[in-house]
């Protein structure tokens, strides 16, 4: 269990707008009508054989993993596609999620700044401790200074990923 504390009504009050907006944005849809079902097919076979591939072969740091470049060109034709029903709703073990958002991490410079606030905020709502990690990692690769209040706000059941967030919101606000 992830342990969310607060150092003020402020910051209280910015986590709980986040996550009605979270409970809205994932709730709704971001894909435009006019994609066909087949469109989507094409992608969810994409996705598929990227699951194939992380499970065959480790995602290893200094490394382009064959299913990175697959699931890039995915983010950018369709990122809020792939973070609404890849990251948010997978039904993959914790494993794969990790790799996912590890990879995002590295390619993801072309989602905005919603679906980051997403995965970063999925990421350290989960109970596994990797997906937690790699989602600090992710925003420090991204580099957006808008991530910061969610990254200064958490509060880990592990004090060094605590620290190691905070750290990294620090940084980001310049």
């Amino acid at each position: 269990m992830i342990h969310i504390g607060y150092a003020s009504t402020s910051e209280n009050n910015i986590h709980q707008q986040l996550q009605r907006t979270l409970n809205t944005e994932v709730s709704g849809s971001f894909l435009t009508v006019n994609k066909t079902e087949d469109f989507f097919s094409e992608h969810r076979l994409k996705i598929a054989n990227a699951i194939e591939l992380l499970k065959d072969t480790p995602l290893l740091d200094g490394y382009t993993h064959p299913a990175e470049i697959i699931l890039q060109k995915i983010v950018e034709s369709v990122p809020e596609f792939f973070v609404n029903n890849y990251i948010l709703y997978t039904k993959q073990n914790d494993a794969i999620v990790a790799d996912f958002i590890k990879i995002l991490g590295r390619v993801g410079d072309d989602l905005r700044t919603k679906e980051k606030a997403k995965i970063l905020s999925f990421g350290l709502l989960s109970e596994n401790i990797e997906i937690r990690d790699v989602a600090i990692q992710a925003a420090e690769l991204w580099e957006n200074n808008e991530l910061s209040p969610i990254l200064l706000v958490h509060k880990d059941k592990e004090h060094w990923l605590t620290e190691y967030a905070h750290s990294v919101g620090t940084d980001l606000q310049g």
